[in-house]
């Protein structure tokens, strides 16, 4: 993002860097599904049957 972490802790609150990083692995897999999500619509837009990645959900 182009931002220093220590200055990314200091907005977030967080007092580490687990922390830092615990969250920002939400943000991604957060990012990730609405990807899947947006997928599976355009397929289902198009007439196709769903991509096979989607059939069988991944644990959150």
């Amino acid at each position: 993002m182009g931002v220093p972490d220590h200055v990314m802790e200091s907005i977030s609150g967080h007092l580490s860097r687990p922390m830092l990083e615990h969250y920002s692995r939400v943000r991604l897999d957060a990012k990730r599904k609405a990807l899947e999500d947006l997928d599976t619509w355009r397929h289902k837009m198009a007439g196709q049957a769903e991509p096979e990645s989607r059939q069988t959900k991944r644990p959150v």
